[in-house]
Order: C-alpha cells, then structure tokens, then sequence
C-alpha cells in the first residue's frame, strides 16, 4: 500500500510539472487572410483583435488591431498594440514611410503587402496614477515587448 501512495505522489508530481512546461512552450496563433502570427502563451487572455475593411474610392485594405484588453478597458480609445494592414500589390518601405509613422513592410505575397503598424502616441496608462495603474501599465509593456517576437514568427497561411 505504501509503494501504491508513493507511486501515485511521483505520478501526480511528474504530471504537474509536465503541464506546468507546456504551458510555457504552447503560443497563440492568429490567422489574418493569408498569414498567420505566433503569439506568446502570456498573451492569452490579454488581448483583443478587430479586423474591418475599410475601401477608400477604388482602393481597399483590410485592417486587424490588436489591443491590450485591460487598457482598453479604461481608455476605450487607447491600448493598441499593434495594427496590420494588408494592402494590393508591392508598397515599397519608402511610400508607407511617407504615409504612416511607424510602419513598416511585416510580409509579403504575390498579391499583397502586410504592414505592421504601432501607435505614434501613448496608448496605455501613466503609472504614476495608483498601483492598479502601474500593474496594468506593466502589463501593457511586457506584451509591446514582445513585437520583435511576434514579426519574426510571420509565416504564410496557405
């Protein structure tokens, strides 16, 4: 009976920890027409993403933002993280440089241009207001952080 107990303690210790590491190599995936984005597993639950259309005369672009949810919460016009646009045809680097700060070519297709765009101004909250707002604060940098991350995991979809 002794060596059952024990047996069973190191079965549930060793399935514990198992899970434990997994958790730390799973990542989030999402699927924006042709590409897909790999997402830390510390971004589950802490983000949101909108896609939309938007056509402008002849020209169209699909468009996904993806927000810091709990800054969202409290700025409903903040906590962008980032956004993708996905544009016709080749759009070299020095015509989004004239028409978008802080953008740039994420990946292209035969058909099509991702561009990665961050915000230009300050999108989540000043810490100085209380500790909550530190937290949720801290929050949001660790997952802008993780942008150089998350451009590198680019791949096609198809």
């Amino acid at each position: 009976m002794k060596k059952l107990l024990v047996l069973l303690v190191v079965l549930l210790i060793f399935t514990y920890l198992v899970s434990c590491q997994s958790k730390e190599t799973e990542s989030l995936e999402i699927v924006f027409n042709e590409i897909v984005l790999i997402l830390p597993y510390n971004w589950l639950g802490n983000y949101t993403s909108y896609q939309e259309l938007i056509r402008e005369g002849d020209a169209t672009a699909d468009f996904i933002w993806i927000y810091h949810n709990k800054t969202r919460e409290l700025l409903p016009d903040g906590g962008e993280l980032f956004c993708i646009s996905r544009r016709t045809g080749h759009v070299p680097q020095e015509e989004i440089e004239e028409w978008a700060g802080n953008s740039e070519v994420l990946y292209v297709t035969e058909d099509y241009t991702y561009i990665l765009s961050i915000p230009t101004d300050v999108q989540y909250l000043t810490p100085n207001y209380d500790e909550y707002n530190k937290n949720i604060a801290d929050e949001y940098y660790t997952l802008a952080e993780q942008l150089p991350e998350i451009k590198t995991s680019v791949k096609n979809f198809k």
